[in-house]
């Protein structure tokens, strides 16, 4: 595993510390689904975040690939994270006077 992918991996077993209890192995048990859900959620949002789609807008990363760099992250994890933000918050949110378009790809707008 790269550095990347490790800090990653650790991202979400901290968010299983935090977030869990007991063993969830099982994941066709619904209740344990939802706190692997969680667990994901709060690595997500630690190692990426709304804000840090928002720096990558800043810092001019064009695609996935370059904003995955500028995040430290793995394309594998900030795709995920992604697809979890689409759940969370539908086509777009909004954040500090910025605009977070999930739908139909990921874009940011500054609003006016």
């Amino acid at each position: 595993m790269t550095t990347v992918e490790k800090s990653c991996v650790l991202a979400e077993e901290l968010g299983h510390h935090r977030m869990t209890v007991g063993n969830i192995l099982d994941q066709n048990d619904v209740a344990n689904r939802k706190q692997e859900h969680l667990a994901r959620l709060w690595a997500y949002d630690r190692r990426i975040g709304l804000s840090g789609i928002i720096l990558g807008y800043r810092n001019h990363c064009h695609n996935l690939h370059e904003l995955a760099e500028c995040l430290e992250v793995s394309e594998e994890f900030l795709n995920e994270a992604l697809e979890c933000y689409r759940e969370k918050y539908g086509c777009y949110t909004e954040l500090d006077g910025y605009v977070i378009m999930f739908e139909p790809h990921l874009a940011v707008m500054e609003k006016i």
